[in-house]
């Protein structure tokens, strides 16, 4: 049978509303297996909801389709975010001539990173002149170990699991089954982990007590105990150690200021 004819009935199931996988195995169904790949039917079916039902140009046909590049690339660059589905839909081509000529064009698939925060123009401005100027500050200051940025003493926290599960793939023979893993509790135990350090290394840590959190008083205990720490490890760098922390409530609040 022709693959004209075949056209025809794939056009016939898309106004009936059938799924063209669905189309493609009752027609492999009448005339036989592989008469027509489902792929195939996807294909068609992306030129159909495109509004191209020219059913000769095909490429059954024996003749060579021209694919138009320029138009691949300024799709991509009007939306970089399109499927290769939504892009073969809107040029009546199938998503593997996409991903052909889209790896030919030098291009490749990246996830951006996630930031906590949208930056506008003016907050990016602001951030550059910050940098400059504590890099000049760093570079106007002298002595090695009395430099700006050596000054400075920093941390951080972090959830550690008191079981960290870990999934490895097997190596197994054809037939062997991969041992079963039991799924993780949603709500497992942990414990905070707190860190600081400056940039010769650690200086001091703490994990804290199981639901213990962290407040003002807790802080202003952890800054005696850091600022014994630095005492032992840094003693040439006590007096001029520069504290860097966010603005978080712990770190803001009026007995932590008076501590400091």
């Amino acid at each position: 049978m022709k693959c004209q004819h075949f056209r025809h009935l794939l056009l016939f199931a898309f106004n009936q509303g059938s799924k063209a996988a669905k189309a493609a195995c009752d027609i492999c169904a009448v005339y036989g297996e592989g008469a027509i790949a489902e792929r195939t039917a996807r294909d068609w079916y992306a030129k159909f909801k495109n509004g191209n039902f020219d059913l000769k140009d095909a490429c059954c046909s024996g003749r060579s389709v021209e694919f138009d590049g320029e138009q691949l690339n300024q799709l991509s660059h009007e939306n970089s975010r399109q499927t290769t589905m939504e892009l073969a839909e809107k040029m009546g081509c199938s998503n593997t001539a996409i991903e052909k000529h889209l790896h030919s064009m030098g291009k490749g698939q990246k996830c951006g990173a996630w930031v906590p925060h949208a930056l506008s123009d003016n907050d990016k401005n602001q951030r550059a002149t910050i940098c400059a100027g504590l890099l000049a500050r760093h570079r106007s200051t002298y002595g090695h170990k009395q430099r700006f940025l050596y000054r400075i003493v920093t941390g951080d926290k972090k959830w550690c699991l008191y079981i960290n599960m870990k999934q490895r793939k097997e190596w197994l023979s054809s037939g062997k089954q991969a041992i079963p893993r039991v799924k993780q509790d949603v709500h497992p135990r942990k414990t905070m982990f707190r860190v600081w350090w400056d940039w010769e290394g650690i200086l001091h840590y703490e994990l804290l007590e199981r639901n213990q959190t962290v407040n003002a008083e807790l802080y202003v205990q952890q800054m005696e105990r850091l600022n014994t720490a630095i005492q032992e490890k840094r003693p040439s760098r006590q007096h001029g150690v520069l504290l860097l922390h966010n603005s978080a409530r712990p770190h803001i609040a009026n007995m932590t200021k008076e501590a400091i």
